[in-house]
């Protein structure tokens, strides 16, 4: 019984760390510690309605960054690929790997300036030479973000300012924040505080 007990609480003890180690977060843990947060790491994704046959041909985005959060680059052109700040992840590299895929993420990051904050503006770009077929709906990029010491920052703090998603087999947008255009398709983000 007593083992059974200590099996338990055990258990119960590793389920609450599991689910406190995928929170992101800043400021002040429950006991009034200061947690220090360094990195912010965002996906980006798309989604498409199940069942749908359209797929994604390019996503086009401007996320603005909140104050105290950089890149680790000047200004600029941000550095891609497997080890750079900013690469493709989830569907695109699937997507990559095909051997008559062509695809091609480009980024350019402003640092903040006296009236705003830093943004990042990315264009994603895939296709496939012989077919025409695009990436699946799902994750599709990653980038990771400097927090400068002693800054605050929420995972809510990351604002996109545009996004828009062209069909690769349509060539119509399928989604465009300033165009109007809400579906059938759509694009979001998760930021992870680090």
């Amino acid at each position: 019984m007593v083992r059974f007990k200590m099996a338990v609480l055990f258990n119960s003890m590793a389920l609450l760390l599991l689910c406190f180690s995928g929170c992101g977060g800043g400021g002040d843990s429950d006991d009034g510690r200061s947690i220090s947060t360094t990195k912010a790491v965002i996906v980006f994704s798309t989604s498409l309605p199940v069942g749908s046959p359209e797929q994604i041909g390019s996503v086009d985005l401007v996320l603005d960054l909140p104050a105290g959060v950089t890149l680790a680059t000047p200004a600029g052109s941000i550095p891609t690929g497997a080890s750079g700040i900013l690469k493709l992840s989830g569907e695109a590299v699937r997507f990559a790997a095909q051997p008559t895929a062509t695809t091609s993420i480009i980024a350019n990051y402003t640092p903040a300036a006296a009236t705003n904050n830093a943004t990042v503006r990315m264009s994603t770009i895939v296709a496939q030479t012989n077919s025409g077929l695009g990436m699946n709906a799902g994750e599709f990029a990653t980038l990771t973000c400097d927090i400068t010491p002693g800054v605050t920052v929420t995972k809510t703090d990351f604002k996109p300012l545009s996004s828009a998603l062209i069909g690769n087999a349509s060539g119509s947008k399928l989604f465009d924040t300033l165009g109007g255009i809400t579906g059938p398709a759509s694009a979001s983000y998760i930021a992870t505080l680090q």
